[in-house]
């Protein structure tokens, strides 16, 4: 770079040897080694591409389980012989920890 090259010129007019040419203050100044400078780098610029990816793999994953549900011959009521119908995805991770269902006259289940 041009600033390099200045420092260079600048110590071969003093007549100073080039193993005593301090080149880190030329240009840069950082404390770290460059790898380090570099997996932070690296880091902070796609450090927000994982969580992305894992939330569509797992909305993924919840919506193959609703498919599931909806397919499943044995989850049907027997009296009015009627299907599952998971209507959201979201719920699917929670199905297994309904102990008791309660529903008003108007028929909102909570």
């Amino acid at each position: 770079s041009e600033t390099n090259a200045s420092t260079l010129a600048a110590a071969d007019a003093a007549g100073a040897n080039l193993s005593e040419v301090d080149f880190s203050a030329a240009g840069q100044e950082t404390d770290l080694p460059g790898w380090v400078a570099y997996f932070f780098t690296f880091f902070i610029l796609y450090n927000n591409m994982v969580p992305i990816s894992m939330y569509f793999t797992v909305e993924l994953c919840c919506f193959v389980h609703a498919m599931y549900i909806n397919r499943d011959p044995k989850m049907h009521c027997k009296e009015t012989n009627t299907p599952a119908r998971c209507r959201s995805s979201n719920l699917c991770q929670e199905i297994g920890q309904v102990a008791y269902i309660f529903a008003d006259k108007t028929g909102t289940i909570t």
